[in-house]
């Protein structure tokens, strides 16, 4: 059993991308009949305020953004509830700070949340649209599992009072995503990189709460296809550019292009990526990083936020958001090689920016195959 779970952590956190068929009405098509929309749903946000709460949500500062005025305020109002039965069927799933099962849990909570609505009568309801996700065969859906603590907690909290009154701070955060981040241009420039993936519609949910973990997931039926991205709020000083902020959405974004071409490439990734000593370390969460493939697929969607900078920033905001990519890949989440991967990656694409994703594919692959580190980067 502890296999398996490892197992299924590691595909659960290290792939950050699913993808699941969907039923979509004509009125949600149309609702979401745009290239780019933002939200920071009322359902979404109680799930986590509720893990805000809990004991790993005071105390895990990989786990919740502790350093905004908004999180402050969560544990002002709502701290009082920390032993509410909801909070306490929390603590039990994500009971340990910077753990991979706990944030596995985490995810569960937060992926089924997308198909849920609060309703008139202040009830958590599924919205009979996107669908549940359970995760694994010993890993329950909680909303539903626990929907009547959930419920009591709306009420007794006084939870939908607190959102409308922060409702003004939620749509500036919002506006503050449309003005800043440019995620038109990065659809743009990965439907012209990859021109046989398309989707009519990217949606960010964000909130001030989320720090750690980012994921994405593909919904479809035989018309439309809809990725969703969980992200946290975007930070900007209107100095300059948030270019890590930039990258946290892109690679999400790109994880919806990027998995799909790795799929056709599974087995020769599989063999080339075997030694997973030799891209990535202990620690950091990257036990959930179990498989050749969830490895290559973080080395390449963070490889291409570079190519992306190289075309879209002016050559000093470039060079500094490329580097403070590799150091935090390697530095921050152990991927110890990923400078050498990114600066081959890059060469091969000044190059030839007309490069195709199949000859960045098949060039990639055969330079990893051949790959001889100098020396481990322990970080140090």
């Amino acid at each position: 059993m502890k296999n398996l779970v490892l197992i299924a952590s590691s595909l659960l956190l290290a792939s950050c991308s699913f993808t699941n068929q969907a039923t979509f009405t004509p009125e949600y098509k149309n609702q979401y009949n745009e290239l780019y929309t933002v939200e920071i749903p009322e359902h979404y946000e109680l799930v986590l305020i509720m893990m805000a709460i809990s004991e790993v949500g005071q105390t895990d500062s990989s786990f919740m953004d502790m350093t905004t005025p908004y999180y402050h305020e969560v544990q002002q109002h709502f701290k009082k509830y920390e032993n509410h039965k909801m909070i306490r069927k929390i603590n039990r799933k994500i009971k340990k700070p910077e753990h991979t099962m706990s944030y596995m849990h985490a995810i569960v909570y937060r992926t089924n949340a997308l198909a849920y609505k609060i309703n008139s009568t202040n009830e958590l309801v599924y919205g009979n649209i996107l669908p549940l996700r359970y995760a694994f065969p010993f890993v329950r859906n909680p909303l539903k599992k626990h929907r009547k603590h959930i419920n009591s907690f709306i009420r007794e909290s006084h939870f939908r009072e607190f959102y409308s009154e922060h409702k003004p701070f939620y749509d500036s955060l919002i506006q503050d995503y449309k003005k800043h981040v440019p995620l038109t241009q990065m659809v743009e420039w990965l439907n012209d990189k990859f021109p046989d993936i398309t989707y009519n519609n990217f949606t960010v949910i964000a909130s001030p709460l989320i720090k750690n973990p980012n994921y994405t997931r593909r919904f479809y039926d035989t018309t439309f296809q809809q990725a969703i991205m969980s992200v946290g709020a975007h930070k900007n000083n209107n100095k300059e550019i948030n270019t890590g902020g930039h990258r946290a959405i892109f690679t999400e974004v790109d994880h919806n292009y990027v998995n799909p071409v790795s799929d056709d490439y599974y087995k020769r990734i599989d063999e080339t990526f075997e030694n997973l000593d030799t891209w990535r370390k202990e620690g950091n969460l990257t036990d959930a990083y179990g498989s050749p493939y969830k490895v290559f697929n973080e080395y390449m969607t963070w490889g291409l936020f570079s190519l992306f900078a190289l075309d879209n920033y002016d050559a000093q905001t470039a060079k500094k958001a490329i580097k403070s990519s590799e150091n935090t890949m390697i530095y921050y989440r152990n991927f110890i090689n990923f400078e050498e991967f990114n600066q081959k990656l890059i060469s091969l694409y000044t190059n030839n920016s007309k490069i195709t994703i199949e000859e960045i594919y098949e060039t990639m692959l055969t330079w990893s195959e051949n790959f001889q580190p100098e020396s481990t980067n322990d970080g140090d």
